[in-house]
């Protein structure tokens, strides 16, 4: 009959507000969330005044918030451009998906510096560290990265979907040994909206809103799922 409601973090909101539609660059924006298996609530948002994620662990007793921070792992691609040379910098997290596992969370983010898709991933007993997912680029200027979604599989590697917004596409991210490897799940349709990843056995299951316009400019969207192999390495 009643909710409990409980502020996780706050700070004071700008005096002006932001336009209708606009994402406000402020604290607690853009949130993802997911109960762990220890039963504790699991929640990373964006921070946009200072470009950057945080994580809050906790439950009833209350919340203890850090930033998402930390090297980059060790197999971090080369990068000749030097574009990840000041990452610390990066506005970073304005999209995100969480998983928290048996021993360790993951949060996959959207570095809106270099349009790529990273994976920030921390052992519950030590520090944390930030992965390249997809670098986007294949020879062009390419955004990924939005709406991701992601679950763990039965080894605890982490899967992600999420949107290539130059193409409109759905992809599939799966963390194999050799490093992580990327399938297009769809690729029909401006789709790859507010996407959604149940694994289930020997299946991936995703949802994804495809935008469609007729006669008039009117809005015929329509929410599709997705049936796939799930990664197996």
């Amino acid at each position: 009959a009643d909710f409990e409601v409980q502020t996780i973090a706050t700070r004071p909101a700008p005096v002006q507000a932001s336009p209708p539609g606009i994402t406000p660059a402020v604290f607690g924006v853009r949130p993802c969330m997911q109960i762990g298996p220890d039963g504790r609530v699991y929640a990373a948002f964006h921070d946009g005044e200072a470009r950057r994620p945080h994580l809050a662990i906790g439950g009833p007793a209350g919340f203890a918030v850090q930033p998402i921070e930390g090297p980059r792992v060790a197999d971090w691609p080369a990068d000749p451009g030097g574009r990840y040379d000041r990452f610390a910098e990066h506005d970073l997290g304005g999209f995100c998906a969480l998983a928290a596992g048996r021993d360790a969370v993951y949060v996959a983010l959207l570095d809106a510096t270099t349009d790529a898709l990273v994976l920030w991933s921390a052992p519950f007993d030590g520090p944390g560290a930030f992965d390249l997912v997809d670098p986007g680029g294949r020879g062009v200027r390419r955004l990924v990265g939005a709406d991701p979604s992601m679950a763990l599989g039965p080894d605890g590697a982490p899967v992600i979907v999420y949107q290539d917004a130059t193409d409109n596409d759905v992809m599939m991210a799966a963390r194999a040994p050799f490093g992580w490897e990327i399938t297009a799940v769809a690729t029909a349709g401006a789709l790859g909206f507010y996407n959604t990843l149940v694994l289930r056995d020997d299946a991936a299951i995703v949802g994804t809103l495809e935008l469609r316009t007729v006669a008039n400019g009117r809005g015929a969207h329509r929410l599709h799922v997705f049936r796939v192999d799930a990664p197996r390495f």
